[in-house]
């Protein structure tokens, strides 16, 4: 696959995410707004977008007069109500605290919409089955929010080293957080209700999948602190390829990098701020100006989640398909966990 193969379907995803489609958005916090915003800049009107907010509805009202791009954006305290509104909802992003997502995503799947819902898809794997069991009863798409799935310069240094991926590949991703870091001029918040490793582990496993696809996975060792907010995992495919997630919600400055390395080959992205940096062999690498301007990783998220709702998707694996495998690691993830504590 040449760079380019490699970033068409991104292109058609982030073409995709302007078109109308009326979508209610489960949860009013931080990440719920910043959904909004997305879809209503994709489209450039908040015709068709609802929040749903159980909890928050005061501070939603206050906050959309202050964003010109939502001023159309309704407002309802459940999905009943959004189901009422005409156009009626296709789809749900659920946004909401992870404590919720199974309980949002049921309602929204039982009202007959496709559901986008936040990673982790549940503090507990056994929990989530639950979802995937009734979205294949109702045949409506089921997707995990892992945006950095769709990083452009990702896919475009997976293009670059084709030929070497098929060979053993060695990643290492970094993931720290500031312990009090602003996001969207807000106080980005860590709920109590998941470790590091569990909030975390959708988004590695999304990212090693883009060099390693199809490769089987398993976990082989995990190191948590007691406090749940620095860990390790570490896992390996048939092929004896190995991929580490290194995090750290407690850190003092911000990181997101990967590393990686195939045969004679050592390359790293660097994707800390808005424009990623990658470096193979020493050498800068120049993403290509064609895909600078998808610069918006939800963005092209959103369009391939209503690709997959269309029935349009582009060749490759349909971003529902991710799902069983999540929760099959989470469900690992959790034993190793489980164990380490029996033990200590």
């Amino acid at each position: 696959m040449r760079s380019g193969d490699a970033i068409r379907p991104l292109v058609a995803y982030w073409h995709r995410a302007q078109m109308p489609c009326p979508i209610v958005v489960v949860g009013g916090g931080r990440w719920g707004r910043t959904w909004v915003k997305v879809i209503a800049g994709a489209r450039a009107t908040s015709t068709g977008i609802t929040i749903a907010s159980r909890t928050a509805a005061e501070s939603v009202r206050q906050w959309l007069p202050t964003q010109e791009i939502v001023q159309s954006v309704h407002l309802v305290a459940n999905l009943d109500e959004a189901m009422r509104l005409c156009p009626r909802p296709v789809a749900a992003i659920v946004a909401s605290r992870p404590r919720d997502h199974v309980r949002d995503s049921l309602d929204a799947l039982e009202r007959g919409l496709h559901v986008l819902v936040e990673k982790p898809i549940s503090p507990a794997a056994i929990d989530g089955e639950r979802l995937l069991l009734a979205a294949r009863a109702t045949g409506r798409v089921l997707a995990i929010g892992t945006e950095f799935a769709f990083l452009p310069a990702f896919h475009a240094v997976a293009g670059a080293l084709k030929e070497y991926l098929e060979g053993v590949v060695h990643l290492t991703l970094h993931w720290d957080d500031p312990l009090h870091e602003v996001r969207d001029g807000e106080p980005k918040t860590h709920h109590g209700e998941t470790s590091i490793a569990i909030d975390l582990l959708a988004h590695a496993i999304s990212i090693f999948d883009i060099f390693a696809p199809q490769a089987e996975v398993e976990i082989v060792d995990v190191d948590l602190s007691a406090d749940g907010n620095v860990g390790q995992i570490v896992l390996r495919d048939k092929n004896g390829g190995r991929f580490v997630l290194l995090c750290n919600r407690m850190a003092m400055a911000r990181r997101r990098a990967l590393t990686i390395d195939v045969e004679s080959i050592h390359a790293t992205v660097d994707f800390s701020s808005s424009l990623p940096l990658a470096v193979i062999n020493d050498s800068p690498f120049r993403i290509p100006e064609s895909i600078l301007a998808l610069d918006s990783t939800l963005r092209l998220e959103l369009g391939a989640f209503l690709m997959e709702i269309a029935g349009q998707g582009p060749c490759g694996t349909p971003i529902s398909s991710q799902v069983s495998n999540h929760l099959r690691l989470q469900a690992q993830l959790e034993k190793v966990l489980n164990l380490r504590t029996n033990i200590d």
